[in-house]
Parts: C-alpha cells; sequence; structure tokens
C-alpha cells in the first residue's frame, strides 16, 4: 500500500456512552504517542461575552489546578513521565495535548481528563492568570503581523465573530470574573462537544480502554449550542491603514470565499497554492522575481467557521503599497481571465500532496491531522478533498478566479510607517535519533569532501543537507550578513536555470529546497519523494558549485535582507535578543551580529563580497553532505561522488578557517536598560556559556531545560505563584567555542526589577546545588522526550549530524546525547553553574519603554 492509499483506512473509532469521541491512528515504531483533546469551544461561540476572550481564559484556567492536581502537581505528573503539555485556543475550538513516551500514555488521559472535565476555576487563581493574559494581549499589540491581521478581520467581517481576536478585547476582558468562566465552561466543556484524538505507537483496545476509564467517568450533559451570525455580503470593496513606527511595509490584499464545505473549496485551496506555494508561485515569481516588489509573500484560503478570506499577504519596503496592489491585481486578474498552463497545475498539485506526506510525519503532527478531519470536518474529507484537487483542469481554477477576484469582495489593508519614507543608501563599490534509526556511515571522497549515509526505511522521502563552516568568522566588519545573502543567491540562479525555473524544477516534484546563513555555517536543505532523489541531487549541485550570481537577484535579495532586519527591530522579543548579545558577545565576535548582518554593512555590499565569500568557503574540504530517508546507499553514494568528487571542484588553493575571536570575558556584573516603545517590557540576564565543542555543554543542556517549562521553579515562582510575567523561560545561544546562557522573561515595566531578582535567585540556588532529584530527573526525561520527537523525521537527522561534524564531533554523536545527559550528577550541574554562571559575569538588559527610569528608580 502506497502512502495516498492509506488516507483511505479509517482511524479506530469509537464513542464513549456520555458522547465522548474517541479516535485514534496507529503510527510506525517510535516509543512516542500524542494524545489530544479537541474542544469544540472557540471564541465564535462565545456569544453575549464575545470579545471576553473567555474560551482563552479557560484554555489557561485549567492548567492552574484540578480535583485531583494543583498547578505544580499537574506538570510534574505529565514532566515526570518524560511528557510535553500544552495547548492553544482559536476562533473554533481549544486543543489540548500531551506528547510523551507510549509506555506512559495513561497519565496523558488522566492529566488531560482531569484538566478538560474538573478544573478548579479559583477565584485567586483566576486574577493572577488575568494580569498574565494582559500580558499576552501587550505580546500582540507590539506584534505589527497580529495588528495587521487583526485589522484585516476586522474590516472584512462586520458581524461573524471572526472580526474579534481570540484573545479578546482589553477592556472587555478586564470585566470577565470567575463566574463567568465557570458557566462558560458548563455550556462549552460538556461531553458531546469533546474529542479524544491519539496517535502514536499504541494498540487501539488499550486506547479506547483509557478512553473509557478517564473519560468516561462523568454523565452526559446538555451543554448549549452557539449561535453563530452569518455575514452578511459585502457590496463594495473596502480599505483599512495603520499607520505606526515601522521599518517595512506589512500588507494584505483579501477576498471573501465560502467555507470548507463549498463545492468550490477545492478549487480554491489549489488557487492558493497556485498563487502562492513555493519559489515558482505565480504572485511569487511576478512580486519578487521579475518586478523586485515584495520581500515576502504568502497566499492561503482561511475557512475556520464557515465564513472565508482569500488571503494575500506580503511584506515590502515603505513606499511599494501602490505598486503591490495593482500588481497583485494584475496577476489574480490574469488568472481570472486567462486561466493557468496545466503543466503549473500538474506541478502545484503534487507539491500539495507531498505537503501531505509531510504533514503525517510524527506523531504529533498526525494526530493533529486526525483531529483536524474528525472534529472540524468529517472524517475521509482530507481523501476527498484531494481526489477533487487532483481532477481539477486549467479552467476549473479560471472559473473560481473569475467567481471570486471581483472589486466588491476585495478588501485592501496595510501597516505603513507614520514618518516619511527613508530610502535605502545607494549601492557603494567595494541527538538520539527514534528507536530504530541506523547511525550514519561517515564516507570520505579523495578531495576531502565528508559524506554521511542513514538509510531509514518506511517513510518515502530522502532528505539532503549540505553545510559548510561559514559565517562571522569569515566577514569584517563591512561585510556583516554576507553568508545569509550567499545563502539565498545559492537557491537562484544555479547552472544553466534561472531563478524560475530552480523553484519550478524542485517544485514539479513536490519538493522543498531552502537555504540558510547562521552565525558559524552555511546550509542547503532539500527534501524530495524517494523516487526523486536525482532532482534533489542535481539542484544541490548546481547551487554548490554553478551559481550563477545574476546583479539582479544580488540587489533584490539584499534589499529583502535588509527589510527583514528592519522588520526584526519592530518586533521587541527579536530587538532585545540582538541587543543582548551584541552586547555581551562584542561585534569581534560572530555570535555579536545577527547573521542577517547590520545595515551599514548590508547597504554597502556589492556582489563581489558574495562571490569572495563563495571562493573562500565553497571548498571540498570544508564540505559535509549528509542523506537520510528511504534510499538504496550504494546509488546514492556513486551520484555524489559523481556529482561531488574529485572531478566536480574547480582547482583552487587549500580551505583556510579563520581564526575563532572569542568574547572578551567579563569580570563583573553589569546592568543595562534600552527603550523600546511598546506595552511590555523584556527582561533578560545573560552568562557565558560552554561551546558546542566542549563536553561540559551537556550539563548546560540539561540545566537550560531544567530550567524551562511549565513545572521549573522558576515558572512557578515568576509566573504562576508571583504573576510577574506572561513567560519566563532559559535558553542558550552557542558556537563551537562560546557561548550566551539565558533567562528571559516577557513582563511590564513596574515588574522587571521583581523579575530580575526572581532570576538571580533562582540561578543562585543552582549554584549551591539546590536542584531537587526531582528536577534533575524531570529535566532528564524531558530531554529524552525531545531528543527522539526531533528527531522523527530524516530532514532533523541529517542537519544534527552535518552540524556536529562541523563541531569537530561524531556524526553521530546526537546518538548518543540522550546516554551522556542520563550519565550527569547535581554535582555536575552545580559545578557548569559555578564555573560559567556567576555574578560577576553577567549581564542583565532590560528593554521597554520607561524602563531606565523604573529600574533605576528600584534598584537595590
Amino acid at each position: 500500500m502506497n502512502f495516498f492509499d492509506s488516507l483511505t483506512v479509517p482511524p479506530a473509532r469509537t464513542t464513549l456512552a456520555n458522547g465522548v469521541r474517541v479516535f485514534f491512528r496507529k503510527t510506525p515504531p517510535s516509543g512516542l504517542a500524542s494524545v489530544q483533546v479537541w474542544v469544540k469551544s472557540g471564541s465564535v461561540h462565545e456569544g453575549e461575552l464575545l470579545g471576553g476572550g473567555v474560551s482563552h481564559f479557560i484554555e489557561h484556567m485549567v492548567f492552574k489546578g484540578t480535583e485531583k492536581y494543583s498547578a505544580e502537581a499537574l506538570a510534574k505528573t505529565v514532566s515526570a513521565k518524560g511528557g510535553f503539555m500544552n495547548a492553544y485556543t482559536t476562533f473554533t475550538r481549544t486543543v489540548y495535548h500531551v506528547d510523551l513516551p507510549a509506555e506512559f500514555a495513561e497519565t496523558a488521559f488522566d492529566a488531560l481528563a482531569q484538566m478538560t472535565l474538573f478544573p478548579r476555576f479559583d477565584a485567586a487563581d483566576a486574577a493572577l492568570e488575568k494580569d498574565v493574559i494582559l500580558r499576552e494581549i501587550d505580546m500582540c499589540a507590539d506584534d505589527p503581523d497580529e495588528r495587521i491581521s487583526d485589522a484585516t478581520r476586522a474590516t472584512v467581517f462586520r458581524e461573524h465573530p471572526l472580526r474579534v481576536p481570540v484573545i479578546g478585547r482589553r477592556e472587555i476582558f478586564r470585566g470577565i470574573g470567575v463566574e463567568q468562566l465557570r458557566a462558560h465552561f458548563e455550556k462549552r466543556y460538556a461531553p458531546g462537544a469533546i474529542s479524544v484524538v491519539v496517535a502514536g505507537d499504541l494498540e487501539a483496545e488499550a486506547v479506547f480502554a483509557l478512553a473509557e476509564k478517564h473519560f468516561g467517568v462523568v454523565p452526559a450533559r446538555a451543554g448549549c449550542a452557539a449561535v453563530v451570525p452569518a455575514e452578511p455580503p459585502q457590496l463594495a470593496p473596502r480599505e483599512t491603514t495603520l499607520r505606526g513606527d515601522v521599518n517595512v511595509l506589512r500588507g494584505c490584499a483579501v477576498w471573501r470565499v465560502p467555507g470548507a464545505a463549498h463545492e468550490d473549496a477545492p478549487a480554491l485551496r489549489a488557487l492558493a497554492a497556485l498563487l502562492g506555494l513555493g519559489d515558482s508561485s505565480l504572485l511569487w515569481n511576478e512580486l519578487h522575481e521579475k518586478r523586485g516588489l515584495v520581500h515576502e509573500l504568502e497566499a492561503t484560503r482561511w475557512t475556520p467557521a464557515g465564513e472565508g478570506m482569500f488571503w494575500v499577504g506580503y511584506v515590502a519596503d515603505l513606499d511599494k503599497r501602490a505598486a503591490v496592489e495593482a500588481a497583485i491585481e494584475d496577476v489574480v486578474g490574469r488568472v481570472a481571465r486567462d486561466g493557468v498552463p496545466a503543466k503549473l497545475l500538474e506541478k502545484t498539485v503534487r507539491q500539495m500532496l507531498v505537503g501531505l506526506v509531510t504533514s503525517r510525519r510524527s506523531v504529533q503532527s498526525t494526530a493533529a491531522a486526525l483531529g483536524s478531519e474528525a472534529v472540524e470536518s468529517e472524517l475521509g474529507a482530507t481523501r476527498v478533498a484531494f481526489e477533487k484537487i487532483r481532477a481539477l483542469t486549467p479552467d476549473d481554477v479560471r472559473r473560481v478566479a473569475d467567481k471570486y477576484f471581483h472589486e466588491n469582495a476585495r478588501t485592501l489593508s496595510a501597516y505603513e510607517a507614520k514618518r516619511p519614507t527613508v530610502a535605502v543608501p545607494a549601492e557603494t563599490p567595494g541527538a538520539a535519533a527514534p528507536s530504530g534509526c541506523p547511525p550514519f556511515e561517515d564516507v570520505r571522497f579523495a578531495n576531502g569532501v565528508r559524506v554521511l549515509l542513514q538509510p531509514v526505511a518506511g517513510y518515502p522521502k530522502v532528505s539532503v543537507v549540505a553545510e559548510l563552516r561559514a559565517g562571522g568568522a569569515f566577514e569584517d566588519e563591512r561585510r556583516k550578513g554576507a553568508t545569509s545573502l550567499l545563502a539565498e543567491l545559492l537557491s537562484l540562479d544555479a547552472g544553466t536555470l534561472s531563478a524560475a525555473e530552480v523553484a519550478e524544477r524542485i517544485e514539479s516534484v513536490g519538493g522543498v529546497f531552502t537555504t540558510t546563513g547562521s552565525a558559524e555555517s552555511l546550509s542547503v536543505m532539500l527534501e524530495t519523494l524517494t523516487e526523486d532523489f536525482s532532482v534533489a541531487r542535481d539542484t544541490l549541485r548546481d547551487a554548490l558549485l554553478a551559481p550563477r550570481f545574476s546583479e539582479e537577484n544580488f540587489a533584490r535579495e539584499r534589499d529583502a535582507q535588509l527589510a527583514t532586519l528592519r522588520a526584526k527591530r519592530d518586533e521587541i522579543e527579536s530587538f532585545a535578543r540582538y541587543a543582548l548579545t551584541e552586547r555581551f558577545f562584542g561585534k569581534a565576535c560572530p555570535l555579536g551580529t545577527p547573521a542577517l548582518g547590520t545595515e551599514d554593512a548590508l547597504a554597502a555590499m556589492t556582489l563581489a563580497d558574495v562571490r569572495a565569500l563563495y571562493g573562500r568557503v565553497v571548498a571540498p574540504e570544508n564540505l559535509v553532505l549528509a542523506v537520510s530517508g528511504e534510499f538504496e546507499r550504494d546509488v546514492v553514494l556513486g551520484a555524489l561522488e559523481e556529482a561531488f568528487g574529485a572531478a566536480a571542484f574547480p582547482s583552487r588553493g587549500a580551505f583556510v578557517e579563520p581564526d575563532f575571536a572569542p568574547p572578551t570575558p567579563v569580570t563583573e556584573a553589569r546592568e543595562e536598560t534600552l527603550d523600546f516603545d511598546g506595552e511590555q517590557t523584556v527582561v533578560q540576564l545573560a552568562f557565558p556559556d560552554a561551546g558546542e565543542s566542549d563536553e561540559r555543554r551537556f550539563a548546560a543542556h540539561l540545566l537550560v531545560t531544567a530550567l524551562n517549562g511549565m513545572s521549573s521553579r522558576l515558572f512557578t515562582e515568576v509566573r504562576e505563584k508571583r504573576g510577574l510575567a506572561y513567560y519566563v523561560a532559559a535558553a542558550r545561544r552557542t558556537a563551537k567555542a562560546c557561548g550566551m546562557f539565558r533567562l528571559y522573561a516577557g513582563t511590564e515595566a513596574k515588574n522587571a526589577r521583581a523579575v530580575l531578582d526572581a532570576m538571580r535567585a533562582e540561578i543562585r540556588r543552582v549554584r549551591e546545588g539546590g536542584l531537587t532529584d526531582e528536577e534533575i530527573r524531570d529535566a532528564k526525561i524531558s530531554m529524552r522526550v525531545a531528543g527522539r520527537s526531533g528527531m522523527q523525521g530524516p530532514l532533523f537527522r541529517a542537519m544534527a549530524a552535518t552540524t556536529a561534524a562541523l563541531n569537530g564531533l561524531s556524526p553521530n554523536a546526537p546518538l548518543e546525547h540522550e546516554a551522556r545527559i542520563e550519565a550527569l550528577t547535581r554535582e555536575d550541574l552545580t559545578r557548569f553553574a559555578n564555573e560559567f554562571l556567576r555574578d560577576e559575569a553577567s549581564l542583565a538588559l532590560t528593554v521597554g519603554r520607561g524602563n531606565v527610569q523604573e529600574l533605576k528608580s528600584n534598584r537595590k
């Protein structure tokens, strides 16, 4: 049976006596399971409470404790079994999910049943959590993408609840009390509105027995069907404009379309892919490749609640709105008038089918796909929809474009700058693999190219990753960002093909082709169905060995990279992170500058600079190739040797890796503040860290995990008990020879000092050996599960292998990661903390509006 035939195999299903529905799909052996509870409770169901965000508020509250568990006990019960627990709320549903080892599935059933059937709704918890959600509302207000999305929906929909954000509106949310939460829970969380969706390495009988044991314990009861008003027809074009202190233009063009059950839905779905899926799509090719108008673009058909939008969103330079809107209208008008070529439609359908394969690559994604079909649609609807899509003709696509792309159904929106547009300066010269996966075989060609091979049967895709040492160490101050720009250019004009033809080649077989540049490396990644490996190999060969580097593409991609860098400055989280790393590492260190570079360097960069970097890094001694997936070893190795062996590379000198510039050691604690005009405040506390070639990295990995998550003491103290921040977490930013250990939180200015003090107290506890056996055990289990889960796909396995190799480690080092973590003791973590996480080596940076005075007035 091939993959697409398997879509006809229905999942196992049953309905409990009280009305709870249960769905299960068995996946290939992995030792993992994903247990999800889908509740038909979203913001469109809130009726007279619309705008209060009660569905989202309930999602938060069920984590605060149940009849059986306190909030802390609930989190620890799941994490002790290696589980990851989370939830999300949309317009039409709330979903709670636990991913964990299959042998502990009952823990997930128990926890989720308690949360969705027996939450406590304590008034004190509700008051505390309300402050947390207010911080989340501030986060949304600071996010330009969220703001333009909210404004567009509010313009498109006048009556339908889709016009209101899921999280609610601040002034209405403030008035929601715990009694309203309880009442709404009783209405929306009746057993008949609950579906248990499971995927993983289990058996149906066991799943149904666990569902009966934990979800069958409550009787059936009447719920309340929310009345969702229909949206009146749109009779004229609409438009909305936001203005703010932004560095790039964000905009969209939207047309009203019918919901997913309409007969035109399959053609509209294909039309969205034709216009916006991949680099050979019609809108991307016209607006980015030919006209150079946009830096980012997407097209999607969005139909969450019987109503829908056909959405074309973009990011462009500030002065391009009129030109972009006219170009979008031109492209969709041509499709409505002339249709699309049959070959393009065939390629797009294949891309969509490959996307369907990818959506089943892990237990988590398989469960999500099953829930979407079983709860939001109907079992078998995915197969039926794709059969209709495969049967589409170019005239079908032309017909729906002509039917829906008319002016009176269109809404235009944009987020523009409130200040005059500033022109860009003119150019001037100058793990653990999942159970059953074999180790990588390490092969070296005579010219120095290193090839890592991992044949794994059972998943009909193959992933190829090429990684080279590059990044900041190869870039002087005038060329910062050259690696990221080179990575983008390698995907364009490769060999004898134009950028559009390169995209056509890979997307015609539904493949994925991405490139990325980081602080220390440059990566090229391809993924195709196994039968199309030759396309991946040829595309990789042309990208690495025969780029044409056209001036036109260079200028366009440089401007796009500049736009992305400016957009990051609009978002407080990335703005704060960039500011911290620059201050912590210093500009001489590769980690001290964003991989995107600096505005001054990009504005002055020339194509000759990029060519020079290419000449330095693309050398056989610097190239590591990894292949993982379903393939024949000898066939693939022979094909790669033909493409990258001795005869492939032009004659050049030996590869020379530049000296690494580590950050200057810090000898005294520093506290700094930085102003940012937004609603929230970001607090960060940074320390030195071990590099990825240092044995002490394992202790750092485990410690950052112990400090993360809803069951961590840091989270419990800062958010759950004191309500000081919406989020608080730990992270590492590392290179081969150095790194940064960071705590960070999103709060408000008045709480910044308290949050920073709590962070310092937690690090002091770790230095003093205060981590408990339970904390260390839970962190180890969490890392074990995360490692296995992350390595389910061949692309991730190949990426981990090449990165390990470039860091001077065995490509199979990820396979040893679990054992090394398990061997760590409290003494190892305490030793690491005292070596690296010292107060005198710390940097605290607080970013937000009014922070300078707030922190100075509260400094102890």
